[in-house]
Order: C-alpha cells, then sequence, then structure tokens
C-alpha cells in the first residue's frame, strides 16, 4: 500500500541568524511633541522558537515587547535614531539579531574643518576641507554646500562631492594675523540639517 507521509517538523531552533528589517513612515497621530513616526519591523525565519523579545533604543514607545510575534510596531517622534533587535528563545536557547537602525527626519549636523586652529601661508594658496563630522555608514552620505568665512568675510563655497564625507576649497588670504575667526557654514540636505562651526586659525 501507499507509506503514511510524515509530517514535516520545524528545523531545531532558534534559528542561528536572525534578521531584523524594519519600515518607518508618519503614522497620522498627533501627540504633544508633534506627529508621530510609526515603524514596522519583522523577521522571518522556519525554525522552531518559544518567544521572540522586542527592544529598541531612543524615542520609542512602546520601547519593548515579549511573545510570540514575528512582527513588533512601535512609535517615534517626527525625527531622531531608533535602533530595533529581537532576541529569539527556543528552550532556553536564544540567538541575538542584528541592529536594526531607523532613522527618522532629518539628523542633527556636526561640521568641521581642517583649518581650524591651522596655520596656513597668508600669500600662497591653500586647500582646505570641511566635513560633517558626525556622519557613519549606518546614516545616508550628506549633500549639499560648505561655505567658509574668515573675519565676516567669505572666502568661498564648495560643494560636497558625490560620494564623498568633504567639500574641499583652495584659496589665498592675502593677509597674515592670529586668532583669525572662522566660521564653517553647512547647507544642509533632506537627510541632514544645516549647521555652523566656529573656530580660529592663523596666517604666516
Amino acid at each position: 500500500g501507499t507509506p503514511t507521509p510524515i509530517p514535516t517538523a520545524s528545523p531545531v531552533g532558534p534559528p542561528s541568524t536572525v534578521n531584523v528589517t524594519c519600515i518607518s513612515y508618519p503614522s497620522g497621530i498627533s501627540s504633544p511633541s508633534g506627529s508621530e513616526t510609526q515603524i514596522d519591523c519583522s523577521t522571518s525565519f522556519s525554525e522552531a522558537f518559544n518567544t521572540i523579545a522586542w527592544t529598541t533604543t531612543g524615542p520609542a514607545t512602546p520601547a519593548s515587547q515579549s511573545g510570540g510575534s514575528k512582527q513588533f510596531t512601535t512609535f517615534g517622534p517626527e525625527s531622531g535614531t531608533i535602533t530595533v533587535k529581537a532576541l529569539v528563545c527556543f528552550n532556553a536557547v536564544c540567538s541575538q539579531s542584528n541592529i536594526a537602525i531607523v532613522q527618522i527626519g532629518q539628523i542633527v549636523s556636526v561640521v568641521g574643518s581642517n583649518l581650524c586652529g591651522d596655520t596656513i601661508t597668508g600669500f600662497d594658496p591653500n586647500t582646505i576641507a570641511a566635513s560633517v563630522t558626525n556622519w557613519n555608514s549606518s546614516r545616508p552620505l550628506p549633500t549639499g554646500t560648505m561655505t567658509w568665512v574668515a573675519n565676516g568675510n567669505i572666502i568661498g563655497t564648495s560643494p560636497i562631492q558625490s560620494g564623498e564625507l568633504f567639500a574641499e576649497l583652495t584659496f589665498t588670504l592675502g593677509y597674515l594675523g592670529t586668532g583669525i575667526p572662522l566660521t564653517v557654514q553647512y547647507s544642509g540636505d533632506a537627510n541632514w540639517t544645516a549647521a555652523t562651526y566656529s573656530c580660529t586659525f592663523e596666517a604666516v
């Protein structure tokens, strides 16, 4: 006769690798601090498990959830950075997921220039640079322009080149001095806020 099929059992858990992905979008819900952003996260695997513990860092509400769901929804503000991860357990053996980083709205830029605190030649061409110093690989590359203002006078504006982290400018100051005030102005873009940074330099 026909042999009876053996039911397919779930592979023994927990999974060795847990991958969490998240998407964010306006929730349409207003809060005292502004419009909320909804963040939907999920994971998918075939291995057996008992519990999944979701945890977050940053301004997320709820900040955690524990149970048997492979989906997790939390809410954040209009801007900020939230991380989400999941701990999947089966009979007291657990696997930790990757950390999913959710960037909401614009990132607050921190800028700087190698001209700050430096000594340049006053009557010869000098090549200087400025960058968004708080960029990291989890964030989009900044675009836009950098403007250098020395002693209240604009010495030049240069774009951040595509795929780069900095803008460069070659200029001749035309005078000598110590403690020359410098302001670096970043235009910002869709992902990064506009920002300024002030310091001094010397020309000899």
